[in-house]
């Protein structure tokens, strides 16, 4: 799939929000003591990706500045 794509978006804003009952980062970039679940951080993500395939000259990584 990937060598059909010209590049891949990967949009990191929004892991954490309004919904949930404590604060912090967006989209922390690493897991920090009051997370629940290190997969959601943008360095898993992007792990993720490259180790499905995605080259990395590739994968574009997007977030939102707060």
């Amino acid at each position: 799939m990937y060598r059909d794509l010209d590049f891949v978006n990967l949009m990191t804003y929004d892991i954490h929000g309004s919904w949930e009952s404590e604060t912090g980062y967006s989209a922390p970039l690493y897991a920090g003591p009051y997370e629940t679940d290190p997969q959601n951080m943008v360095d898993a993500m992007t792990t993720d990706w490259l180790n499905a395939g995605c080259p990395a000259e590739k994968l574009i990584l997007g977030r939102r500045l707060q």
